[in-house]
């Protein structure tokens, strides 16, 4: 089956629990994340749901809720599938006019489930969503990733994304060594 993008849905609600069970849960470090995700997910399916999609992905010529009194950098989750759930892409974009916060390192984030690594998910699931963000606007995208992952730095390579920073992340992404890349569009 080919690899697809889709928001967060019941289609893959359980193979995306089966990957929460197998200790799974994202860029998420902590190992009891994956159970507590589960356990939130099996409670309440459409709640968790609908935590990935609070602030989606607008329609072309549409903006943020006006409606949303709740700041909120503008963000939707993508799930990556090959008919099973293999991992997911993020995206964050700024407001008109304004830049990423400095607490966001970037515009794009993806993470693949180890069993279904190697088979450039990642790199096919951003060019999937390329087209589909086109309306927003950006001229580029940045992506940042620990100097320690070289799956995601050779990703963002093989996307043609160029390396501009090397920097130390804060408290709030472990105070890594960090690499910032830029796609252009």
């Amino acid at each position: 089956m080919p690899l697809s993008l889709a928001f967060p849905n019941h289609a893959l609600l359980a193979s995306y629990q089966q990957a929460l069970s197998r200790g799974w849960a994202g860029h998420e470090q902590d190992p009891d994340t994956a159970s507590r995700m589960l356990a939130a997910c099996r409670a309440a399916p459409d709640t968790y749901l609908l935590h990935f999609t609070h602030c989606p992905l607008p329609a072309p010529g549409m903006g943020p809720d006006a409606d949303n009194s709740e700041p909120c950098l503008p963000h939707c989750h993508f799930w990556i599938s090959n008919g099973d759930y293999c991992g997911e892409l993020s995206l964050r974009w700024p407001l008109p006019g304004d830049n990423l916060p400095a607490d966001c390192p970037g515009h794009l984030a993806w993470s693949v489930v180890p069993w279904q690594r190697g088979h450039g998910y990642a790199c096919q699931a951003v060019r999937l969503l390329l087209p589909r963000i086109a309306h927003l606007g950006l001229p580029w995208l940045d992506m940042a990733m620990a100097t320690r992952n070289v799956a995601s730095w050779k990703t963002a390579e093989h996307l043609g994304a160029t390396r501009i920073a090397t920097y130390q992340t804060g408290a709030e992404h472990g105070h890594v060594s960090a690499y910032r890349y830029r796609l252009m569009r």
